[in-house]
């Protein structure tokens, strides 16, 4: 923030995650940014002067995002179905497309409870993957392991 010219408007920026404003050079303004939550990450970007926010806002561990059921719509990520139910729960619990990549590539699977599907349980993420045993869409995906029938 330090390399930001006087004349910048930055928004109207109103999150507890943003530290550091008084170092900012003098006599930048702050105008109209649309955002309820910016997160502190090296991988954030701020659009200046647009309309729309940059990133899609997700929860995470211990604070899940309340994520309105059937919010978003079936789609394929990195060559992977994914239903739309399993990218509500990733949003809520903020888990990346990548970690389900990781779990289903390097986890060996185990009948779900319900025929024709596989669950994988990642210990060290602490993470579930449930697939469909045919077409491997990804159909939920939960923080902690799924209780599962035999």
């Amino acid at each position: 923030l330090a390399n930001i010219g006087s004349d910048v408007a930055l928004g109207n920026i109103a999150s507890p995650y943003l530290t550091g404003i008084s170092s900012m050079a003098e006599g930048v303004r702050l105008g109209n940014i649309e955002s309820k939550n910016i997160a502190s990450s090296a991988d954030d970007v701020i659009t200046i002067n647009s309309e729309k926010s940059p990133k899609t806002p997700i929860g995470r561990k211990g604070n899940p995002l309340e994520v309105t059921p059937k919010t978003n719509q079936p789609t394929i990520i990195d060559n992977q179905p994914y239903s739309g139910h399993a990218l509500d729960q990733m949003q809520s619990d903020g888990i990346m497309p990548t970690v389900v990549k990781n779990i289903t590539n390097t986890i060996k699977p185990t009948s779900g409870n319900k025929p024709g599907t596989f669950v994988y349980y990642d210990p060290i993420n602490n993470v579930s993957v449930v697939t469909n045993a045919k077409t491997n869409n990804v159909m939920t995906v939960s923080r902690g392991q799924l209780k599962q029938g035999d």
